[in-house]
C-alpha cells in the first residue's frame, strides 16, 4: 500500500529525481546519540541501495546536522554540509537536545569536505572547525520580486507599515509572543504571516 511505497520506495516527482524518506525506526533520534545512530545506520544502507549502479561522483549534502553519523558511510565521493540556522537553538528548552544538536553541528561541520553558511556569525563558528568553509548568503531574483503588481489585492489594501513573515509559523521558528506583544504595541501597523502552520 501507500505506507509501505513511502517506508520502503521512494517518489518521482521528475524521470531524473527520486525522492526517499529517512528511515525513523528509533524514536527520538534527534535528542539521544544512540536513537540516531540506529536511525542513521538504517538510513545509510537505504542511501546506498539507492545510490547503487549511479554513474558520476556521488554527493552526500546535509541540511540536518544530526545526520552527521550518515559522513562515510554511504558511498558518497564528498560531503556538503549546508547550514543555513543556528540549528540548536531552534530545538526549544530542552537542554538534552539542544546539547546533542550543538555536538552535532559540529561533528557535521569537521566532517565535510565543504561547508556552506548563511550568514557571517555561522561562518565564523564553522571555519574554525573546517578551513573549507564558504560564506554564501541567502538571495533571490531582486528584479524578479521587485514589482508591484504581484502584491495580492488584500495586501495592497493594508494600512502600513505592513510587516511581513512567509515560512513555517511554528513556535521554533517564530517567537509568537514576541510577535502578539508586538502587534498589541503598534495596532497601527498589519501583520502578514504566510506559510503553513507545522513543518512540511
Amino acid at each position: 500500500g501507500s505506507v509501505a511505497r513511502r517506508l520502503f520506495g521512494g517518489e518521482q516527482p521528475h524521470e531524473a529525481i527520486t525522492v526517499e524518506k529517512a528511515v525513523t525506526l528509533v524514536p527520538w533520534g534527534q535528542k539521544f546519540p544512540l536513537a540516531n545512530r540506529i536511525n542513521s545506520r538504517l538510513t545509510g544502507a537505504r542511501i546506498r541501495g539507492a545510490a547503487r549502479g549511479l554513474d558520476g561522483p556521488k554527493i552526500l549534502w546535509l541540511y540536518d546536522p544530526t545526520a552527521f553519523e550518515l559522513v562515510g558511510r554511504v558511498g558518497e565521493d564528498m560531503t556538503v554540509y549546508d547550514v543555513v540556522d543556528d540549528y540548536a537553538e531552534q530545538v526549544g528548552p530542552d537542554a538534552r537536545r539542544r546539547r546533542f544538536v550543538a555536538a552535532a553541528d559540529e561533528a557535521a561541520a569537521s566532517r565535510s569536505q565543504v561547508v556552506f553558511a548563511t550568514t557571517n556569525g555561522l561562518y565564523e563558528r564553522q571555519v574554525a572547525r573546517n578551513p573549507e568553509t564558504h560564506l554564501v548568503r541567502n538571495g533571490a531574483d531582486f528584479a524578479h520580486f521587485s514589482h508591484t503588481n504581484g502584491t495580492a489585492p488584500e495586501v495592497g489594501a493594508l494600512a502600513g507599515p505592513v510587516i511581513g513573515f512567509a515560512g513555517n509559523l511554528t513556535a521554533e521558528k517564530v517567537d509568537l509572543d514576541l510577535l502578539e506583544a508586538a502587534a498589541r504595541m503598534r495596532p497601527e501597523w498589519s501583520f502578514v504571516l504566510v506559510g503553513p502552520p507545522a513543518e512540511n
